[in-house]
């Protein structure tokens, strides 16, 4: 295969990374970040043919460094070709967004507030893969106080927090879109994509999402996403109460309200507008008064 030229007019090995600035050897590394780059001119999935003509590599060694790139998630390979992965999705999307660090102390204040208003325990989450991680948590035991950290996991597929999270993240609902058997963990549990999917449609018409014992018997969870100045969900703030919500329509105003109060002070003003409470009117609920539709 004959090598293409650089910008000087030099010729270029097969397999050198055509990235302005960067001047790689064709070496594993360098060859599978030309493997990564043929990605970035679109198309949808791409089959080995087309990666190793944009790659300017031999099909054979393509191959190898799809493989590679697979196993690290960075590309993902299904019957129609590959594709990007999860976890480089995942990375581009948490790129110029707070990290955990961030948001629990940015939004401290909020679960505090929320706290004292409902009595309930507050949970802030964020998304990572399949799992939402608790970054910081509200209750009776943090009264007084700021929340204690309460960094554990669950699945996403079966809490409120998770749910708000993967209605509004494009790769979670892509991952979905093959059928796919879901753990479950109460006889409330979502397990087939299909039907997770639809409740996440429904989630993003009314901004919140519900957990009916679907992970823990004895615990409900409502929850709402945290929208950043990109339009992009960052966090989930849910409460978790007994299998009776007291004042259900209430709780579940204040779970909305808590989370567009947080959004707003991630973003600047217009943007707040426009990621999340100009969603509002369309839900049924306002800032000022009124219940989500659904929240009986």
């Amino acid at each position: 295969m004959t090598g293409a030229a650089d910008m000087t007019g030099r010729a270029m090995h097969p397999g050198t990374a055509r990235l302005p600035g960067i001047d790689l050897q064709p070496s594993s590394v360098g060859k599978a970040l030309t493997v990564l780059s043929a990605f970035s001119q679109g198309g949808g999935p791409l089959r080995v043919s087309e990666i190793s003509r944009r790659a300017n590599l031999p099909k054979s060694t393509t191959h190898r460094m799809l493989g590679l790139l697979v196993s690290f998630s960075l590309v993902e390979h299904g019957d129609s070709g590959y594709r990007l992965g999860g976890r480089l999705v995942e990375l581009a999307r948490l790129a110029g967004e707070p990290d955990a660090e961030e948001l629990s102390s940015s939004l401290r204040p909020v679960l505090h507030r929320l706290h004292r208003g409902t009595q309930q325990t507050i949970r802030l989450a964020m998304l990572t893969g399949s799992e939402v991680v608790y970054l910081d948590t509200a209750d009776r035991c943090a009264a007084g106080g700021p929340p204690r950290s309460a960094a554990d996991r669950a699945p996403s597929h079966c809490t409120a927090a998770g749910k708000a999270l993967l209605a509004f993240t494009e790769e979670g609902r892509g991952r979905l879109a093959v059928p796919l058997e879901l753990p479950r963990f109460t006889d409330r549990t979502l397990v087939t994509s299909a039907a997770l999917i639809a409740e996440l449609e429904e989630i993003r018409e009314r901004l919140v999402a519900f957990d009916h014992q679907e992970f823990r018997y004895g615990t409900v969870g409502v929850a709402a996403p945290v929208f950043s100045c990109r339009h992009k969900p960052v966090a989930a703030i849910s409460v978790e109460t007994g299998p009776r919500i007291p004042h259900a329509r209430e709780l579940v105003r204040a779970v909305y309200l808590a989370a567009c109060e947080a959004t707003r002070q991630l973003s600047c003003a217009a943007c707040a507008s426009t990621a999340y409470v100009s969603r509002s009117r369309r839900v049924g609920i306002a800032p000022e008064h009124g219940c989500v539709k659904g929240a009986a």
